[in-house]
């Protein structure tokens, strides 16, 4: 048997009113792709080979799969047009199917399968569909009169993902009764609580179940965290904040004595589970009066000057040693690239040394935080600050990150790196929690932590 899963545009308006730059069939269900259950279900049925076939251009869903090596799987991809019918995407796919028999997986539906108990015999009744889709398997002899008759069979384990509200329900289901039925992210010491990596929470926050905290997650001081709470990746809730019958989407920063209940937020938006009403916060909800807060003040950049000045002393000489050789560099990794300056997206060419692959000496010259050094006369002459934001590479997304945050001060030393978690997918919530608190002392942090960590790494490597 091979898999089919059909990604049709149609029913997945609504997504794109709500999670603006999310593809709507990798929208996580319990901090899981919706795809992902798909592939959980056919993986679990002894499928080996399975075919995404989508009628809008995803890139994401190939970004996101692959070739199935991750799974231990063989993934494939094909389009259709948004006009064909079942019956003829079958047709165009049908030197994947090589007349053997094929489980298909169409429209935007969750499906309710229990891990426990879930076979060949038992998938039968799955068979169904709804107005999004069907899920039906078809063997080759009589795929015509199967694929003629397939919308004829409604099934209640199938429910189609219509509405904020359904996804809400769905969500919580999935924690709640449902929780022992699929492979969830996280790991549990007991039921109905759900743990990523590099995730903790304080002492003094005793979570009601149940939960589910994604990877690279913090809980600060006295929150009240449950029940039914779901928490995604590289997210933060700040000290005295109540969190209740909710969802926070990944990349998400909740600010201080906040009471989120029963509500659904993405990014500076939140949405009502039950109405579906949603409001964009930006200016005085998750990071409310941060631009107040940012006011640089004269002794913080006379501070800035005078490290800024000693840091060039230092490096002078180390810098005008190694400079030969940063043409060649240049060269040799295509260092050169365009980076956003400020919040009016102005952009400038610089050196990027940090590449994948890098030469001792280059290392060397990374370790000395030189390539800061290149900075400096731009940091003088009042382009960038010394401690700021991160100096982003120009592209789309990192636009639609800046024109989200409240404020854009690049600076030549920030915040992710200096903890040391400096990765693309995280870049947005270090940028949200370091604009949360950009007092004189962390910036101080900032800076030294960043430098001790690179002579730190000279050491190590």
């Amino acid at each position: 048997m091979k898999g089919l899963i059909i990604a049709k545009e149609e029913p997945t308006a609504w997504v794109k009113n709500y999670f603006r730059g999310i593809d709507p069939y990798l929208l996580k269900i319990a901090n899981k792709p919706l795809l992902e259950y798909f592939v959980d279900l056919m993986e679990m049925i002894g499928i080996q080979e399975i075919r995404f076939v989508y009628d809008y251009p995803s890139c994401e869903i190939n970004k996101h799969f692959g070739d199935g090596t991750k799974w231990g799987m063989k993934f494939s991809y094909s389009l259709s047009k948004t006009e064909d019918s079942l019956k003829k995407i079958y047709l165009k796919n049908i030197s994947f199917a090589k007349e053997s028999e094929l489980l298909i997986i169409n429209g935007y539906n969750f499906l309710n399968y229990d891990k426990n108990n879930i076979s060949h015999d038992t998938l039968n009744n799955l068979v169904g569909s709804t107005p999004s889709g069907c899920i039906n398997i078809v063997k080759y002899e009589n795929y015509k009169e199967t694929l003629e008759c397939i919308n004829q069979q409604n099934n209640e384990l199938i429910t189609p993902i219509d509405s904020i509200q359904t996804y809400y329900k769905l969500s919580m289901m999935a924690i709640n009764d449902l929780s022992n039925h699929f492979v969830l992210p996280g790991y549990s010491s007991e039921d109905q609580v759900f743990m990523g990596a590099d995730t903790s929470y304080p002492k003094t926050v005793s979570p009601d179940k149940p939960i589910m905290l994604g990877d690279h997650t913090r809980i600060h001081d006295m929150v009240i965290l449950g029940p039914n709470v779901i928490i995604g990746v590289n997210s933060i809730v700040d000290s005295m904040t109540t969190v209740k019958d909710s969802i926070i989407y990944d990349n998400t920063y909740i600010g201080q004595e906040l009471d989120i209940i029963g509500k659904i937020v993405y990014k500076n938006t939140l949405i009502s589970a039950i109405s579906g009403e949603s409001i964009n916060m930006s200016e005085n909800f998750l990071l409310s009066g941060v631009e107040k807060k940012y006011l640089v003040s004269t002794l913080q950049l006379l501070v800035q000057y005078f490290m800024a000045s000693i840091l060039f002393i230092v490096q002078l000489i180390p810098f005008l040693l190694m400079s030969p050789f940063i043409r060649y560099w240049e060269k040799k990794y295509f260092l050169k690239k365009y980076h956003l300056m400020d919040k009016s997206f102005r952009a400038e060419k610089f050196c990027n040394f940090n590449t994948p692959k890098k030469s001792p000496l280059l290392k060397l010259f990374l370790h000395l935080s030189l390539d800061k050094f290149l900075l400096l006369p731009k940091f003088f002459k009042g382009d960038l600050l010394l401690i700021g934001n991160k100096i982003f590479e120009d592209c789309k997304e990192n636009r639609y990150i800046i024109r989200d945050l409240p404020f854009y001060k690049p600076g030549i030393f920030y915040y992710s790196e200096s903890i040391g978690r400096d990765f693309p997918e995280e870049v947005e919530i270090h940028e949200r929690v370091y604009s949360s608190e950009p007092t004189f002392l962390r910036e101080q942090g900032i800076f030294y932590k960043t430098i001790l960590k690179r002579i730190m790494g000279m050491i190590i490597d």
